[in-house]
């Protein structure tokens, strides 16, 4: 291979690894109190499919929160027989469609609502869908989040806004993702939130104090 050959291969897996890792739809609540954010980037098949750590985690506490749910419990994970690294990275279906699930810890506290934004960059034929959003609580049973919102960005970018209530200690998150499409990043962001009319949504970022929600 000469080097100008290289020198051009080397470009084209830079262009893809800017265009297919995008934090692109930032929700205005993030970094607000009770806030949770996650980012998973996939430049290849992970190698434990049963603990895929994110890439980057933060979450700020704030007013009435009590902990955060289980220590270390954010991690993606499936089944490592379904997948393979994509043409240009990233994460295809080695056969039919495949699913990738999404563990998300939320801070436990006593407000209502828990409003999720789930980003998602791919590439190829289909965009993923986003199969379901579940609550889970260790004293109601797992109840399904609503689809409140969301866009198109445009071929490798969409976002989706959830909202789960009551507001669960954790959330799952599970992606479709179809055979001939790659995923390449996914990032979710959390926040409690009081009843509606208690806010407007350009305010979440300012919240501090909030009616009980359950227990």
């Amino acid at each position: 291979m000469n080097r100008h050959l290289a020198s051009a291969l080397v470009g084209v897996a830079t262009l893809a690894a800017t265009a297919f890792a995008d934090d692109f739809a930032p929700p205005p609540y993030r970094g607000g109190p009770l806030s949770v954010y996650a980012r998973w980037e996939f430049p290849s098949e992970p190698t434990n499919w049963l603990n895929v750590t994110p890439t980057a985690f933060s979450a700020v506490a704030g007013p009435p929160a009590y902990h955060l749910f289980g220590l270390f419990e954010t991690h993606a994970f499936g089944d490592g027989g379904d997948w393979q690294t994509g043409p240009i990275g990233g994460i295809t279906p080695k056969h039919g469609d495949a699913l990738i699930n999404f563990k998300l810890q939320n801070w436990v506290d006593d407000l209502p609502i828990k409003l999720l934004r789930i980003q998602v960059t791919w590439s190829g034929l289909k965009p993923p869908d986003i199969f379901s959003v579940v609550g889970f609580d260790p004293l109601i049973i797992p109840h399904l989040g609503e689809l409140v919102g969301g866009g198109v960005v445009d071929d490798h970018h969409f976002y989706q806004d959830w909202k789960i209530r009551p507001n669960p200690d954790w959330d799952l998150i599970t992606l479709k993702v179809k055979e001939g499409s790659v995923l390449h990043e996914v990032v979710i962001d959390t926040i409690s939130i009081p009843a509606p009319g208690a806010f407007t949504l350009a305010g979440l970022a300012s919240l501090i104090v909030a009616p009980r929600r359950r227990r």
